[in-house]
C-alpha cells in the first residue's frame, strides 16, 4: 500500500478517534463562523443527511430567558440506529458574540472548550464518558442584563461505532430564546430571598434565609468556568433558616453560590481571598 495513502488514513483514524472518545473541536456548531464536525478531514460527511430528529430545549419548552438567570438546556438526539453520539453547543448574541455563561451540571459527562478563531467563544461538548447517551443536559446563566435575542446552536452527531465515518451523520439545529423582563422565577426569588457573609470570604461563608417554611434546596458553588466546585443538600425545618459553609480547599476566586428547588434558581456572586 502507498504509504502516504496509509499515513492518511493513520491521521484520519486518529481524528475520528479524537471526535469520537475527547468531544469536539470547538468551532463546529454549525454557527455563524463555525464549521461542523462533517468537514475534512474530521468526519468528512454532509450535514443533515439523514432521518434522526435532533432538538435544543430551554427550560423543557421556554422561549424566553431571564436577567442574571440560570435556564435549563438540553441536547436530544433521536436514532434507534445510533450506537455512539457527540455534541457541541454555543450561545451567541444579535452580533454573534459569545453570550450569558455556562455551568456544567454533570461536568463528568461535559466539558467546556474555548475557540480558536474565536477565542471569546466557550463551547460545550460531550467527553469520552459522555458520548454513549442521546441527551446531555447543561446549564446556561443569562447576562444581567438584556442581550436581545439569543440563539443557540448545536451540532450532533450519530455514529455507528466502527471506527469510520460510513453511516455516521451529522446533524445541526438551533434554538431562539428573547428576552423577558418579568422573571418566572420571581415568586420563588421572593419566597427564599437569602443573604451570604461575610463575602469576600476567607474560609466559610454563612447563609441566611429570610423565610420560616420548610424547605428542599441544593447548594451549588460555581467557578467562572462553569463547573461545580460544591455540591450540599440542605433541609430547612422549623425555621433553621442558617448555615455556614466550610470553604476552606476552595482556591481564591470568583465564584457563584446558587440555591436550588426544582428548577427555579436563585444566585449570588462570592469572591474567596
Amino acid at each position: 500500500m502507498n504509504k502516504s495513502f496509509t499515513l492518511f488514513l493513520l491521521l484520519s483514524s486518529m481524528v475520528l478517534w479524537l471526535g469520537n472518545e475527547t468531544g469536539a473541536f470547538p468551532e463546529n456548531t454549525g454557527a455563524p463562523g463555525d464549521l461542523t464536525c462533517g468537514r475534512a478531514p474530521c468526519h468528512n460527511i454532509p450535514n443533515n443527511i439523514g432521518t434522526s430528529i435532533v432538538s435544543i430545549t430551554v427550560d423543557s419548552l421556554g422561549t424566553q430567558y431571564f436577567a442574571d438567570s440560570t435556564h435549563k438546556i438540553k441536547v436530544q438526539i433521536t436514532d434507534p440506529l445510533t450506537m455512539k453520539n457527540g455534541f457541541e453547543i454555543l450561545a451567541l448574541d444579535e452580533m454573534n458574540q459569545n453570550v450569558g455563561q455556562w455551568i456544567l451540571t454533570v461536568p463528568n459527562k461535559t466539558q467546556i472548550k474555548s475557540g480558536i478563531s474565536f477565542p471569546q467563544r466557550k463551547y460545550v461538548t460531550h467527553k469520552a464518558s459522555g458520548n454513549m447517551q442521546s441527551e446531555w443536559q447543561i446549564s446556561w446563566k443569562a447576562p444581567s442584563v438584556s442581550a436581545g435575542k439569543v440563539t443557540f446552536y448545536a451540532a450532533i452527531l450519530s455514529s455507528n461505532n466502527d471506527d469510520t465515518n460510513q453511516n455516521d451523520k451529522v446533524y445541526t439545529t438551533k434554538k431562539e430564546v428573547i428576552f423577558s423582563a418579568q422573571s418566572a422565577t420571581n415568586d420563588f426569588a421572593n419566597r427564599i430571598s437569602f443573604q451570604v457573609y461575610p463575602n469576600p470570604i476567607s474560609e466559610s461563608v454563612n447563609l441566611f434565609l429570610a423565610t420560616a417554611q420548610n424547605l428542599a434546596l441544593k447548594i451549588q458553588i460555581v467557578d467562572i468556568s462553569g463547573h461545580i466546585v460544591f455540591n450540599e443538600n440542605w433541609q430547612i425545618q422549623s425555621g433553621q433558616n442558617a448555615k455556614m459553609l466550610d470553604l476552606k480547599a476552595l482556591p481564591k476566586g470568583v465564584f457563584t453560590i446558587q440555591l436550588i428547588e426544582n428548577q427555579n434558581i436563585v444566585s449570588k456572586k462570592i469572591i474567596k481571598n
